[in-house]
């Protein structure tokens, strides 16, 4: 058997995978312990002084081997035995943790006191809040909980108080970390520009903490995030740049008659700088396959074998995944590990530059597809540009290290040519993402278009393998045929979403192409336009909408459009009610409606105003009909509940009945005009969006007599402080006979029909 190492590794990830595919995931313990106060010790292993977006700095301690301890008093609150005494639980009860992360608030003397007093390896006892990593409960949305979960982190502590400590730490990792402390300071006072600090101590030490927001959320939707990640280019200027310096000096003072005597020093050496450099800067998948490839490397030379990239790549993945297997579904393992394959075995295929250049992008298009649902169209070509200049990028960092270590301003000389390099970066990027089609929304491929596009690229590789070789323009049209495929997406039928936007509403509709979103906002959740629904959007391929609905200017119903809007998503038509634009009634609140209207102006979308009887339709849609309910332009109404837009949506035999803040007197008009109507018909509706978030005023016992809804779906927050939804209006519901969905504990729900059947989806069931 050829590469009988890479055979079992592949074999062993395939296990895994199906293993994690099939599995259930297991629920999350920590849950019922999230905003108490506890008390636990654990040894560090980890700190980085960060600081977040309002400018507060505090120290992130990582601590394992975490114990609760519940039997001493705990001087900031009340004992831990009683805190968990109020709940009826024992210490013993206390799930067990993998790691925590710890944030140490405080300021710069404070801070640098206690980063002294709690070296790595040291035993800590401290109190704080628990505080939990917040699910995914919408498509596209961000899994913190099992981000972290992969790096065996199981929860937050907060509002940190030392207790105690004891121990010196462990030497290697107290050095490494003054290492890295001092080599930090030296990158602050030699680079250029705060921006060009938090990018080199990214690049070079694994610090993210520095590295501006806006330069991160820039490199990635320009495609070019890889360039802050310790990944084999590090290891080849660094590991091999080391180890052929030692070579050159031992060949020059002490040559050996062997060559594997002559390489073993350097090679031990570089391996262990290299083991020492991946451990201080937190060994990510990314630099620990990297790292143990380079021992590979190293072995096949003193072994005098051949080093082979996609054994050593194989060997790499099996040792991390047996660590923890759970890094399979994350990102940087998959970007990592697929451009690794694609420069082993793809690369070989092409012969022309164009294509072998493209190898990489077409290698992980699916992973960028299957977590953001979109691709910068021009980071393969950016790519050219930044890659090259990588090396020098990087040198130059290392020539700032070395130089400003030795006399700070020196480090500046070098630092001016990153400042250069990082300007540029920018400079291409901004304009990049400035091209008009710069991003190519097409949604979440389903898993049979993933197989088949792979299965597509290996008949490629077989083929080249055999010798059956295709021209170059064969092999191109084949590549595009297998990327339309994973491109290409079935948009018939009708798909209606209910966003779990936290304490809030959010739906967007999904018609034949036809894409229309209600309302979008949140008070409970932040930045929910940029964290939820846009990542939503992308991961349905909804590039565009068609129509934004505002039912009323709540901020829990509006914070996540106008931050679309803000933000230039491509939004075509917007709906507001008609009952402030022309008769100015009802209470303002925090001048929403004014912004939206102002934004829609400024960036010349046009409004429209649907009242009572009009009826939306849509031309790529001819089944889609969208009937409004509510408000009438000819009422006046006290509050912006009551004046909330409304509308019964039909799509064949599929039809809902969609509400804001609906109320009581909102209710009453409605009745009266579908009983005018004679609507709904026989059989009633198939789905109530029940009105402001179930609360105690709304769906009353006639409003659901008279729709006779089969399914009731409540929009709320868990835990919120508005009781929602109320018991009573659960209880009419139970009565109307209503199957009732809530989005705080299913997460996002959808339900598709193509206008006779129907299936209902919950994104946590």
């Amino acid at each position: 058997m050829r590469r009988p190492l890479c055979t079992v590794s592949l074999i062993l990830a395939a296990v895994l995978f199906i293993i994690l595919a099939l599995s259930p995931p297991e629920p999350y313990p920590f849950a019922a312990w999230d905003g108490k106060t506890i008390t636990v010790s654990g040894i560090v292993c980890a700190k980085e002084p960060k600081g977040s977006a309002d400018g507060t700095e505090f120290l992130q301690l990582t601590l394992r081997e975490i114990a609760a301890e519940c039997d001493e008093p705990d001087p900031i609150s009340a004992a831990p035995g009683e805190a968990f005494r109020a709940q009826g639980e024992t210490p013993e009860s206390f799930p067990c943790a993998q790691g925590a992360i710890a944030r140490l608030s405080g300021k710069g003397a404070a801070l640098r006191t206690a980063d002294a007093a709690l070296p790595i390896g040291s035993w800590v006892r401290l109190a704080g809040t628990l505080r939990c990593f917040p699910q995914a409960t919408n498509p596209g949305e961000f899994d913190s909980r099992s981000y972290y979960q992969t790096l065996r982190i199981s929860f937050r502590i907060d509002d940190v108080r030392i207790l105690s400590s004891e121990g010196s730490g462990a030497p290697v990792g107290v050095a490494l970390y003054r290492i890295k402390r001092a080599l930090a300071r030296i990158l602050e006072h030699c680079a250029w520009s705060e921006e060009d600090a938090g990018i080199l101590r990214a690049m070079l030490l694994g610090e993210r903490g520095g590295l501006p927001e806006e330069t991160r959320e820039l490199y990635k939707e320009s495609g070019i995030i890889h360039i802050i990640a310790i990944s084999g280019l590090h290891i080849s200027i660094l590991g091999m740049g080391l180890f052929r310096l030692l070579l050159r000096v031992q060949k020059r003072f002490l040559p050996l008659r062997f060559l594997t005597w002559q390489a073993l020093g350097p090679a031990l050496i570089s391996v262990s700088f290299m083991l020492f450099y991946g451990n201080m800067t937190g060994m990510s998948s990314s630099s620990a396959r990297a790292v143990i490839m380079f021992c590979f490397h190293m072995g096949a030379l003193l072994c005098r074998r051949t080093y082979d990239l996609s054994t050593a790549a194989a060997a790499a993945a099996a040792l991390i995944l047996t660590a923890e297997p759970r890094c399979l579904c994350s990102a940087g393992f998959l970007f990592s590990f697929g451009a690794v394959a694609a420069i082993a075995v793809l690369m070989p295929v092409f012969q022309s530059r164009g294509m072998k250049a493209l190898s990489i992008p077409l290698a992980t298009l699916p992973v960028y597809l299957h977590f953001y649902g979109l691709f910068p169209v021009f980071s393969p070509l950016l790519n050219l540009f930044v890659l090259p200049l990588m090396t020098a990028l990087m040198l130059g960092g290392l020539a700032t290290l070395f130089l400003g270590g030795l006399y700070l301003p020196l480090g500046r000389l070098p630092g001016l040519l990153c400042h250069g390099i990082l300007f540029s970066y920018r400079s291409l990027c901004r304009f990049s993402m400035a091209l008009p089609g710069c991003r190519l929304i097409c949604g979440k491929p389903e898993p049979w278009e993933t197989v088949l596009f792979f299965a597509m690229l290996l008949v490629l590789i077989l083929m080249e393998r055999r010798r059956w070789r295709l021209p170059e323009l064969w092999k191109a049209l084949w590549v595009l045929a297998a990327v339309l495929l994973l491109f290409h997406r079935d948009r018939s039928g009708l798909e209606l979403h209910i966003l779990d936007v936290g304490q809030g509403d959010g739906l967007v509709i999904c018609a034949d192409g036809v894409n229309i979103m209600i309302d979008g906002g949140s008070v409970s959740k932040r930045d929910t336009g940029k964290y939820q629904i846009e990542p939503f959007l992308h991961s349905v391929g909804a590039g565009h909408i068609d129509l934004a609905v505002l039912t009323h200017d709540d901020t829990d119903h509006c914070s996540g459009l106008i931050a679309m809007l803000e933000d230039g998503y491509d939004i075509r038509r917007v709906a507001l009610p008609v009952l402030r634009a022309e008769k100015g009634k009802g209470q303002e609140t925090d001048g929403n409606y004014q912004k939206i209207t102002a934004l829609c102006r400024e960036r010349g979308i046009p409004i429209c105003f649907p009242e009572r009887g009009d009826e939306l339709l849509f031309p790529r849609s001819p089944r889609l009909r969208m009937l409004c309910l509510h408000p009438s332009a000819a009422a006046s109404y006290e509050g912006a509940n009551e004046g909330s837009l409304t509308f019964l949506l039909r799509y064949g035999s599929f039809t809902a009945v969609l509400t804001g803040d609906l109320e009581k007197r909102g209710e009453e008009d409605c009745l009266a005009f579908l009983i005018e109507r004679g609507l709904p018909e026989e059989g009633g509706i198939t789905v109530l969006k029940v009105g402001h978030h179930g609360s105690g005023g709304a769906s009353s016992a006639e409003w659901l007599s008279q729709l006779c809804p089969r399914t009731a779906v409540i929009s709320c927050g868990k835990n919120n402080r508005y009781g929602h939804p109320a018991a009573e209006t659960l209880r009419r519901l139970e009565e109307a006979g209503c199957e009732i969905l809530e989005t705080r504990q299913d997460g996002e729900i959808c339900f598709s029909t193509d206008g006779r059947r129907l299936r209902t989806e919950r994104f946590l069931r």
